[in-house]
């Protein structure tokens, strides 16, 4: 059984971001990217949540395919990633792999 009761949240949010990827270091891959998001929502008073990603992006495929892989560093402040602590605030750095395919 479920019942829709209305949602607590209020509904409005914004976004920004931007994005720069381009030759650093060689021609041709990897790429080096910077990142920035930005995220604030009305239910927690328009506090402002910022992402900060850098890294390499190995974005000439794999193989001949549009596949690409990104080694990322990132940085984020703002309010908990997991929804169920609307109140609560924090900041990590995450060291990441992500694969595109």
């Amino acid at each position: 059984w479920g019942f829709y009761t209305g949602t607590p949240n209020d509904p409005w949010w914004a976004y920004a971001g931007a994005e720069w990827a381009g030759n650093v270091f060689c021609k041709g891959a990897p790429h080096t990217y910077v990142a920035v998001h930005l995220k604030w929502k009305e239910d927690t008073d328009w506090n402002t949540d910022l992402s900060l990603q850098t890294g390499l992006w190995l974005a000439e495929g794999i193989a001949n395919t549009s596949a690409n892989m990104r080694v990322m560093l990132e940085y984020y402040q703002g309010r908990s990633a997991q929804t169920q602590f609307p109140d609560d605030r924090e900041a990590y750095w995450a060291l990441g792999f992500a694969a595109g395919f």
